[in-house]
């Protein structure tokens, strides 16, 4: 017998349920509405078009017999059509109906009929019914959870998973069910949840897995329950994997440098204030700096000066103890803090600093950091203002080993410039000859003339970020090409600017493509307002050009090269210059 409550408590998605009568006598037809409505919504006609609609059919014998072939379809149907009772009216003795039928009839009642048991069967039906109904809703609900759901007997031996665990734990269910949960998940993960869960009741944990090649997370909690008797376990588990690896992201990011691995400021500056005790006296600080950074960046890009900045990074953690704080402050900085180190002990982890920069001596790219010290001694001294004192001790350092370094940077791209195209370091070979020996000529001061050779020399710099098959291309340049071709003013003016050696011929540089009547680039200058030395090397360069096999060009004679240099007077070049230079060849 089904419990009263168990009827009771059901989902009522609907005010009226609807029932169809296949019922041949209008007068019995008739009874049964009244008995029927208006609780009920009653049906009479129509009845395959509105198989879909009723929640129960009322049939005599020959209802039955005439729609027999529908009934028969509707009680093997498991999808919609999910229990849909039927009740018979009959005058036939029970024991007298065909077999057939009895195994679709779910209640029958004789012919008269009372009102009371006919209204208790209807109202049996009807909540046996929408109990599938709520199954059949809740088991769709468990199926398609975003939970993964696991229902286990006593002894842990799995009876059902739905969708979602199996797709969590990455097996078939058909490799889950009937296996015992230690199979699924590690025993001792497994252990450790069921003792806390006897502890505590409805125990919720986050438990860590290793599934094949992947690392997850799973909240997991149980609920304790009973069937015939047997008592369940029904294990809920949700994969955490993406939020706590979002939250470790966060947590990482925010203590963390992304581009060199290392500490970042913040934490840094936490560490100091942790560690700003007696008990860690003496407390040393070494301050880093990356010199040529942004020679490194403008020449090449900022990719290339990460790199330079994850090399130096590595080089500074090998240098340093277990217990010792590296972080990055930012930029091109880099800061140390050395709890229980003596001044002494920070200038062997310096040694090893310099030992570490000059084993990954790189002849193009080559690191030169500054760096400065100060050691806290006694616990009256203010650690910030240790960290400034090492801070500035670093930027002395840094304003005398920067030139040299930049100096050391620029001959690197000069050498690799070399490496892509020979032909452009003979060139530039040649005009250092034949710039000073017209500038002499012209009576230049010894300083323009030192600055002509050095803008002969570095005229081309801005080159180092074109690739090889640009440089070396022998047909036409196409114009994303020249585009890029045409950038190397701009380029090389920036990388000589950074540099307090080369600046003096950064202008020079800029400018050494424009044209006298403003036709040239990248700004269009014309006139005087392009400098006199600019001026000048843009003859030599054409002049050199025109006279050697280049790639897309074959040379033409020294004659014809002054002929053109002489046609492009006073629009490609200055009319007094190119004067002036024809003569000194025709001299020479």
């Amino acid at each position: 017998m089904i419990d009263k409550d168990i009827l009771d408590d059901k989902l009522n998605l609907i005010e009226k349920n609807r029932i169809f009568l296949l019922v041949s006598h209008r007068e019995n037809q008739n009874i049964l509405k009244k008995y029927l409505m208006p609780e009920h919504e009653v049906i009479t006609n129509n009845f395959s078009q509105n198989l879909e609609k009723i929640d129960l059919i009322i049939a005599d014998e020959q209802g039955l017999q005439k729609f027999e072939e529908d009934i028969f379809e509707i009680k093997k149907t498991k999808s919609s059509f999910l229990y849909l009772p039927l009740l018979l009216i009959t005058r036939i003795a029970i024991e007298d109906i065909p077999d057939k039928y009895l195994n679709i009839i779910d209640e029958i009642i004789e012919i008269p009929i009372e009102q009371r048991i006919f209204i208790s069967r209807i109202k049996k039906l009807l909540g046996i019914r929408s109990m599938f109904l709520t199954v059949q809703i809740f088991q769709k609900l468990i199926d398609n959870n975003p939970a993964g759901i696991c229902i286990l007997l006593e002894n842990r031996e799995i009876k059902y998973v739905n969708d979602t665990f199996s797709s969590i734990i990455e097996k078939k269910k058909e490799d889950i069910i009937n296996k015992n949960i230690v199979e699924v998940f590690p025993e001792d993960i497994i252990d450790q949840y069921f003792n806390k869960r006897k502890k505590i009741d409805k125990s919720r944990s986050t438990i860590e897995l290793q599934l094949k090649d992947k690392h997850k997370w799973l909240d997991i909690q149980s609920i304790e329950s009973k069937y015939k008797n047997i008592k369940l376990s029904s294990l809920i588990i949700i994969d955490m994997s993406e939020r706590i690896e979002q939250q470790q992201e966060i947590e990482y990011l925010s203590y963390k440098d992304k581009l060199t691995d290392l500490y970042n400021r913040r934490f840094f500056e936490e560490e100091m204030e942790r560690l700003d005790t007696e008990r860690q006296l003496p407390i040393s600080v070494i301050m880093a700096d990356l010199n040529g950074l942004k020679l490194i960046n403008d020449s090449y890009g900022h990719k290339k000066g990460d790199e330079l900045l994850k090399r130096t990074a590595e080089i500074l953690e090998k240098s340093i103890r277990e217990e010792d704080i590296l972080a990055r402050q930012g930029g091109d900085e880099f800061a140390f803090l050395l709890p229980r180190t003596s001044k002494k002990q920070t200038e062997k982890i310096l040694k090893r600093i310099r030992e570490e920069i000059q084993k990954s001596e790189d002849k193009k790219f080559p690191i030169s950091i500054a760096l400065g010290t100060a050691t806290k001694n006694k616990s009256e001294q203010n650690l910030a203002d240790v960290l400034k004192k090492a801070d500035d001790k670093m930027y002395q350092n840094k304003l005398s080993e920067s030139r040299s370094s930049k100096s050391n940077i620029v001959q690197g791209l000069l050498n690799a410039l070399a490496a892509k195209s020979h032909e452009t370091k003979e060139h530039s070979d040649r005009m250092r000859k034949l710039a000073l020996d017209f500038g002499e000529s012209l009576v230049l001061s010894n300083s323009e003339l030192n600055r002509l050779s050095l803008l002969a020399r570095l005229h081309d710099i801005g080159k180092t970020n074109i690739s090889e098959k640009i440089l070396n291309k022998p047909a036409e340049l196409n114009k994303e090409e020249w585009k890029i071709v045409k950038n190397h003013s701009e380029q090389g003016y920036k990388i000589a600017l950074a540099s307090e050696e080369f600046a003096v011929v950064a202008e020079d540089i800029f400018a050494h493509h424009e044209n006298w009547d403003g036709s040239g680039y990248p700004r269009n200058l014309d006139g005087e307002d392009i400098s006199y030395l600019a001026r000048i090397i843009s003859i030599i360069d054409a002049y050199d050009i025109m006279i050697h096999d280049l790639p897309y060009s074959k040379a033409i004679s020294k004659e014809e090269a002054l002929a053109e240099i002489k046609r492009c007077s006073g629009t490609q070049f200055d009319p007094e210059l190119a004067d002036k230079f024809i003569e000194f060849i025709k001299n020479n």
